[in-house]
């Protein structure tokens, strides 16, 4: 197994993330860690989307499957963030889940990812979105969302032919 970790700070949070990939399996676990250093609660994305918890494809307060994204040659993009809206408009909007992270408190997760691909990514980048108020208004959301990306740049070894 291969492993690094990351650690990124400021906009009121900081985020730890340490990443394991395991070349047999082709799996990525992400264990991370998230502190808000501000003085306004935090929604933190990362519990997946309402779909999803009412059709029973995840537990109400786990911690979801990520978005992913090829980022070009060698390279994976994995979030958790809250999507936009596209374009149309669906009728029903998946609704982001969030979980609410008073100033000063600490949360921690993990999640494991199948890759997609044969090849191992040679470049791995995960986000975690989060907004610095919990405010919703009749109009929509208010604050603004952001989003702390931990990133790995990992020659991963090869599996074994054993």
């Amino acid at each position: 197994m291969s492993a690094a970790d990351t650690e990124i700070k400021g906009q009121g949070a900081a985020l730890q993330a340490e990443f394991a990939y395991d070349a047999t399996q082709r799996t990525l676990r992400v264990n991370y860690r998230v502190r808000n250093t501000g003085d306004v609660a935090l929604a933190v994305f990362d519990r997946g989307d309402r779909h999803a918890v009412a059709s029973g494809r995840q537990r109400a307060g786990a911690v979801g499957a990520p978005l992913w994204t090829a980022a070009g040659e060698g390279a994976l993009e994995l979030s958790h963030t809250a999507q936009p809206l596209p374009r149309p408009a669906p009728v029903s909007p998946p609704s982001p889940v969030a979980l609410k992270l008073a100033p000063g408190a600490r949360a921690a997760g993990s999640f494991e990812f199948a890759l997609p691909d044969a090849q191992a990514p040679q470049r791995l980048r995960w986000c975690l979105g989060w907004r610095g108020s919990m405010r919703i208004s009749s109009t929509g959301r208010s604050g603004t969302a952001r989003s702390r990306c931990g990133a790995l740049r990992s020659r991963w070894p090869k599996p074994s032919s054993g």
